[in-house]
């Protein structure tokens, strides 16, 4: 289950969705979110933060 606390996260999130070999859940939060990473984050499937 993934649940991207922002914008940058959840582009990240669907990217690493793509190359992962498995089914994935990601959960979607209302818009208004805070920007919280910046682009230089590094999302991996498993690895909370």
């Amino acid at each position: 289950v993934i649940v991207p606390a922002d914008a940058v996260e959840t582009k990240k999130a669907v990217f690493a969705i793509t190359e992962y070999q498995g089914p994935v859940y990601m959960r979607l939060g209302r818009s208004g979110i805070p920007v919280i990473f910046d682009d230089s984050y590094e999302f991996e499937i498993g690895k909370a933060r």
